[in-house]
Order: C-alpha cells, then structure tokens, then sequence
C-alpha cells in the first residue's frame, strides 16, 4: 500500500470512528490499473494519480458529506458535498454515469473529470489539464478542484470556456478529502461560530 492509499485508509477508518458511516459501507476494491488504462483510452481523458489511488483502495456506497471548507467568500463554512456515482461495484456505476449523462460526457470531453457536486450548487471536477505540481494553497487560480454554477457551465464549448465558468473548489482531491474526512477545519469552525455568537450579543 503506497502513501496516497495509506492516507484513503485513514479517511474511511476515521468517518468510521465519527459515526458518518459503518464498516458496511466500503469495501476492498479489487479495479486493476489494466482497467483504469482501459479506461482513460475509452474516454480519452487523463486521471490524476489520486483519483487512481483512490478508485484502487476502496468500493464505496455513500453519496453524501457535510464538512467545514475553507470557503474562499465568506471563509470557514459548513458545506454538503454529494458524491457521483457510488463506486461500489468496480468501475460499472462510474461508466453507466459517464456514457448516460450527458453533462458529465461533456465535461469529460473537455477534460474535467465529474465526481460530484458542490453543495448543490452545481457540478463539481478535477480539472485534469491543470498541472498539479504548481498548486498553490493560497492562488486559487492554481486549484485543480473546482465547481461550475448550475447556470452557466452550459453554454461552455470548448475547454477554455469551461476555464472561464469554473470556479475554485479546494486545492485538490486529497485536501477536498482533508476536510471531509478527517475535519481538517473543524475546530477553526467552532472558533468561528463562538466568535460570531459573542459579537451578537
């Protein structure tokens, strides 16, 4: 098990222990990287090694979060991510999910890879042209993750349209996961909520 496996580990047992979600909930996965090259030929798009890693560690049937993100408007907030599709049967859902809707299809199409969406808001991806060796947390112009406004993403035709609807989400996968999974700001949060409830009174 690499270290990005390790880390996925830890997220799962760790929801687990904060009562989000049982052990019945993932399992092994058992996808091969013959499947994902299989895949990324198929679709004609490139996955990060995270997103690799993360589809070889586990199967996974829940489709909802609520976390404390770092919110680059209003700062600390809590937020529900919806996860899309469940993979909890090999790479069946994810495919049944990409060939069947059409929006995902086109953001596959020009190089967004689809896995859920931001609190309702809309759509969220990895944008997998973006280089993720030059990410930086605080230029969130460099974010690889990122979400699209219901409204305005459907005009977008091409990539460099899609550039310019996007709009950042978290730095990457693995920070999305920090915060979902293992509460990265939870306790910033709390500070936050004490502080607005005293200057109201």
């Amino acid at each position: 098990m690499d270290e990005n496996q390790k880390f996925i580990e830890k997220c799962f047992l760790n929801l687990v222990e904060m009562g989000e979600i049982t052990n019945d909930d993932f399992k092994p996965s058992t996808i091969t990287d013959e499947e994902l090259d299989d895949l990324q030929k198929k679709y004609n798009i490139v996955f990060p090694q995270f997103y690799r890693d993360l589809l070889q560690t586990y199967y996974f049937n829940f489709s909802r979060l609520l976390g404390v993100v770092d919110d680059w408007l209003i700062g600390y907030n809590e937020q529900y991510i919806f996860i899309t599709p469940n993979i909890d049967d090999g790479l069946k859902n994810l495919c049944k999910y990409w060939d069947d809707c059409e929006e995902a299809y086109h953001f596959i199409e020009n190089g967004y890879l689809p896995i859920g969406d931001w609190g309702g808001a809309g759509p969220l991806c990895i944008d997998t042209r973006g280089d993720s060796r030059s990410i930086q947390y605080d230029n969130k112009k460099t974010w690889t993750l990122v979400w699209f406004d219901h409204e305005e993403f459907f005009e977008a035709k091409e990539y460099a349209d899609f550039k310019k609807a996007e709009r950042p989400a978290a730095p990457d996968l693995r920070e999305l996961m920090e915060w979902y999974f293992l509460g990265k700001y939870d306790d910033e949060y709390e500070d936050y909520e004490e502080d607005d409830e005293e200057d109201d009174e």
